[in-house]
Formats: structure tokens, C-alpha cells, sequence
């Protein structure tokens, strides 16, 4: 095959949609391999190229690539061929992975923001979905792979799918890259992913490099309270009484704040809430979900940052019995009520505690609970319940399996975890790697701007962990099984590669204005990557 541009590999990605979570992730894995496979290199060495699927259900390979260099030491570089869905494009989705026809559409179009008008106008902005997040990147990577001759570090290529839902495909992926190190010998110094900067990083004469990732938490939280007839619910417990007064103390919950190295996370906000019901019946909901996006700095800190929600839900309990009791009584002096309604309390509990509790008074507990992984297991696959929905039931079974009849809070965890992470804590020379780029970057005369974390979601969670203790006590509140859901946090240890988010500046991330840079991904990337490699 001749030899393409890197603009060319760009086109011809983002031409294929692979919405996360489709069948059509499947379709760009191919090619993609496709591409590397027919290259002269990988034609002369088949060997050093391949694709996995795993168990994927939607047959998405893990595609990877290895050109040897001049020694052990060898530089990942990649990133996912998914991304975000179409949707958002409206009456522009036939377009959106065609950026020539959708520049003419989005002109024709009553566009309020001036940004977008002025950058529609300039060919150095290319619009389409996947543009930014990532396919540009993964041109780049493509690019290196296929140009650099006799490089001084061995160049090991990854293309994974999902990132935008799971990551299944990095999770996958780090069983392929401990058992490539070992076959090929390599030293992994470094990597390089070209996830898009954001657009907050994004500054006149700057250039964001990011030395990590923040890290995520999803805690699902189940209320669960106790029935009554709608005509006497001072009898029973609302369950969206509790689940609203929990809501109402973690939405912007300042004491879940956290900073490290100069970097702030943002409070917690609530992605999800809902009860149980499927339709209208004259009693109080019993059982009620939520699912809270909890970002944070700082490897290391999950466990504590759990342990302060659980606090915060104890105090929102308390204060609830209060309010009940209060009401209650004025209820009693109206004659609402007609005698004294013994006082309760509300214990609140992790998920690891709640099947502690429940194998102690069940002797059929592990056959029942691999009953309700089966289910949940069949509902995911078959698109009857997405992940969140699974868990939530999961909970609730497990509650009713225990044999609770009281009030409770129970907190899980719910997929995707991400762990946080930065070179800064690894072993890796971090001022060399930045110099190297800064002085690439000085030729265009751009400065780099380094930060220790990145403030968005990005796959390089999975390819370092430096405190694995704390990481397992996270996961043993997941709701899913492992054949599920699982990260290996063993092999990601043993593997602990330096990451850097090296991407080129973009703006509108998901969005139907979603564009890229050309310039840093025709002339400035490749540049930096080629010192890298080189290095």
C-alpha cells in the first residue's frame, strides 16, 4: 500500500463510525488492522502485529503493533478507535463523519456561537465526530508507527475500543501487554496517548501536556425504606424522602473536594436518581437508586473518599429521623395520627458489608447470588438493562435475600472505576521527557504547559497503579461480577508505565460542533512523537 499522510489516516477514521458501544466499533478495529497488517513492514513481519477479542460480545478486537528498535527500551504509543455517540448531531447525522459535507451544512446553519462561526471559516479546523476524541490521535500513532525507520526505542502500537462506556478494550489490553513484554523482552519507558487537550487547557501560545489522569468513582446508593398505603404514609418511610435528603447533603459537597500537586477536583454531582416503581400503585416507593459521579486527585484515596460519603449519608440519616419524629409528633397533636410511633434508625452499610451479613444468615447464599449474576449477566448482554439499571437490582435482590425489614442505605460501586494516576509518582525521568517536548514545541513558538493530572476520563487509568491495596478495596464494592466487570490490578502493577497525554488542542468534545487542530496533527505531533522514540 503507498504510503499515507497523516491527514489521509485521519480522514479515512473518521470516515467509519464507531460510536462506543455499537457494532460499528467492530467495522474500524478491522481496518485499522487492515492497515497495519498490508503495511511493508508487518507484510515482512507478520508476527508483529495481531488483534484480540477476547470475550467481547460485539467482537471488538484490541489491535497492536511492535517495530523493534535499536534496543529493550520501547515507547506505547495508541489510543481508542471509539467515540462518543451520534446523537447529538440531530438533523446533521448524516453527516457527522463526513467533515467536508458537514463544514457545508454547519455554515447553513443558524449557528449562535461566534467560536464555531469563525472557526468554520478556517480550514485549520477540521469538524466531524471522532476528530478530537480520538481519532486524531490515533492517526498520529498510526503515522509514527508506519514512518519512523530504525528508531532508537521499539515502538509498540495499541488500538482499543470502548473507552467511552468501559474501557473494556485497555482493560483487556493489559493482559496483551504484559504477555508482549515478556515475549519481546521490552523495557516500556513511556507512553504516549493523543487524547485531545481540553479546551480549558487550551491557551493562545500554549500547549497542555498532562503527566496522568483524575480519578472516578460512580458509588451507587440504594434507600431502602419501609411500604405504606399512600392515605397513611406516616405509617412507612418514603424511600425518596431518604434518597432526596442524601442527594441534597452530596451535590456539591465541598468536604468531597480533594487537590493534589496544585490541582483541584470538582464537588460530587448526582448522575442518576430514581425509585423502583413501574407504574402507579397507591403505596410509598420502598426502594429508591442514585448513582454520584465522585472525581478525585490523588492516587490512593478511594477508600477515604467512600468512607467520608458513608459519613455524610449517617448524618443525612439522622437528620431524617429527626424530621420524622418532629412530624410525627405534630401530626399526634392534630390528631392526624392516633398513638406514639416507636422511633427507628437508619444503619448504612457498603456492599461488602451487606453480603458479609447476608452469607451469614443464608447457608444458600452463594448459589443464590450466582443466580442473580447470571441474570444481570443475560439482561446486560441482551440490552434488556444497561450496567447502572443491573446494579441497582443487583442491590435491591441482595437487600431482599438478606431478610432486612428495616430502613437502610447501601453504598456499591458502580463500572467505570478510575483509578488516579501521574507520572510524577513513577520512576521516570519526567524533566527529560518534558524538556524534549518543550523544545519541539519551541520551534513552533509554542510554550508547553505541563500539568500533573488531566482533568477529563482517559484509558491511561489502567496502565499504572501504584497503590493496589487501596484499588482492591474499591473493587470488592463493585456490583458486578468479574466476568463482567474487572480490573487487574495485579498485571497493571507489574506493568506501571509512565503515561503522557501528548494530544492536539480541540474544541467542542461530543458535541456537534466537536473540531481539531490540523497543525498539531499534521506537523506538531508527529514532530514530538519522533523525538520520543528517538530519544
Amino acid at each position: 500500500m503507498s504510503e499515507l499522510t497523516v491527514k489521509e489516516l485521519l480522514m479515512s477514521l473518521i470516515s467509519i463510525p464507531s460510536d462506543s458501544g455499537s457494532s460499528r466499533e467492530a467495522k474500524l478495529g478491522e481496518w485499522i488492522y487492515e492497515q497495519i497488517s498490508s503495511h511493508k513492514y508487518f507484510r515482512d513481519h507478520p508476527e508483529d502485529c495481531g488483534k484480540e477479542y477476547g470475550s467481547d460480545w460485539l467482537h471488538r478486537p484490541v489491535v497492536w503493533a511492535y517495530k523493534k528498535g535499536k534496543s529493550s527500551r520501547t515507547v506505547l504509543i495508541g489510543g481508542h478507535y471509539d467515540t462518543a455517540d451520534l446523537e447529538s448531531y440531530g438533523r446533521l447525522l448524516p453527516y457527522a463523519c463526513d467533515p467536508v459535507r458537514l463544514r457545508e451544512e454547519l455554515r447553513k446553519s443558524d449557528l449562535r456561537d461566534k467560536a464555531v462561526r469563525e472557526d468554520l471559516e478556517n480550514e485549520d479546523w477540521l469538524f466531524g465526530r471522532g476528530t478530537a476524541d480520538m481519532k486524531s490521535g490515533l492517526a498520529v500513532a498510526m503515522y509514527t508507527l508506519f514512518h519512523e525507520e530504525d528508531p532508537e526505542c521499539g515502538i509498540l502500537f495499541l488500538a482499543v475500543c470502548d473507552k467511552e462506556k468501559l474501557s473494556s478494550g485497555m482493560r483487556r489490553a493489559v493482559f496483551l501487554l504484559d504477555r508482549l513484554k515478556e515475549r519481546y523482552g521490552l523495557n516500556i519507558r513511556l507512553c504516549l496517548m493523543g487524547e485531545a487537550q481540553f479546551e480549558s487547557s487550551c491557551r493562545d501560545k500554549t500547549f497542555a501536556i498532562c503527566a496522568g489522569g483524575i480519578g472516578k468513582i460512580l458509588p451507587l446508593i440504594i434507600t431502602k425504606g419501609l411500604p405504606a398505603y399512600v392515605a397513611n404514609p406516616m405509617e412507612g418511610l418514603n424511600a425518596n424522602l431518604m434518597m432526596a435528603k442524601l442527594v441534597s447533603n452530596i451535590e456539591w459537597n465541598t468536604g468531597l473536594i480533594t487537590a493534589d500537586r496544585g490541582m483541584v477536583s470538582q464537588p460530587p454531582s448526582i448522575q442518576m436518581m430514581k425509585d423502583f416503581k413501574v407504574g402507579y400503585d397507591a403505596t410509598v416507593p420502598e426502594y429508591a437508586a442514585c448513582c454520584v459521579n465522585l472525581l478525585f486527585y490523588g492516587a490512593g484515596r478511594e477508600h477515604d473518599l467512600i468512607g467520608k460519603l458513608k459519613e455524610s449519608c449517617r448524618e443525612s440519616m439522622k437528620d431524617l429521623r429527626s424530621c420524622y419524629v418532629a412530624a410525627y409528633r405534630k401530626c399526634l397533636e392534630l390528631g392526624a395520627v392516633s398513638e406514639e410511633r416507636q422511633e427507628f434508625t437508619i444503619p448504612v452499610m457498603d456492599l461488602k458489608e451487606l453480603e458479609t451479613y447476608t452469607r451469614s444468615r443464608r447457608p444458600d447464599y452463594e448459589e443464590r447470588r450466582r443466580e442473580l449474576n447470571e441474570r444481570m449477566k443475560a439482561r446486560i448482554i441482551q440490552n434488556e438493562d444497561n450496567i447502572q439499571k443491573a446494579g441497582a437490582h443487583y442491590i435491591r435482590e441482595l437487600i431482599r435475600l438478606s431478610g432486612i425489614q428495616r430502613p437502610l442505605v447501601v453504598i456499591g460501586i458502580m463500572p467505570p472505576y478510575y483509578p488516579c494516576v501521574t507520572a510524577y509518582d513513577q520512576d521516570i525521568n519526567v524533566f527529560a521527557v518534558e524538556t524534549i517536548i518543550s523544545d519541539e514545541l519551541s520551534g513552533y513558538g509554542l510554550s508547553a504547559v505541563s500539568y500533573p493530572y488531566c482533568p477529563g476520563i482517559t484509558d491511561i487509568s489502567y496502565l499504572s497503579c501504584m497503590y493496589p491495596e487501596e484499588a482492591e478495596k474499591t473493587l470488592q464494592n463493585i456490583t458486578m461480577p468479574a466476568e463482567i466487570y474487572d480490573i487487574p490490578f495485579p498485571v497493571i502493577t507489574g506493568l506501571n508505565i509512565p503515561t503522557y497525554l501528548v494530544g492536539p488542542r480541540a474544541r467542542g468534545l461530543h458535541l456537534a460542533a466537536e473540531r481539531v487542530y490540523l497543525p498539531d496533527v499534521e506537523t506538531i505531533l508527529p514532530g514530538i512523537y519522533h523525538r520520543l522514540v528517538n530519544f
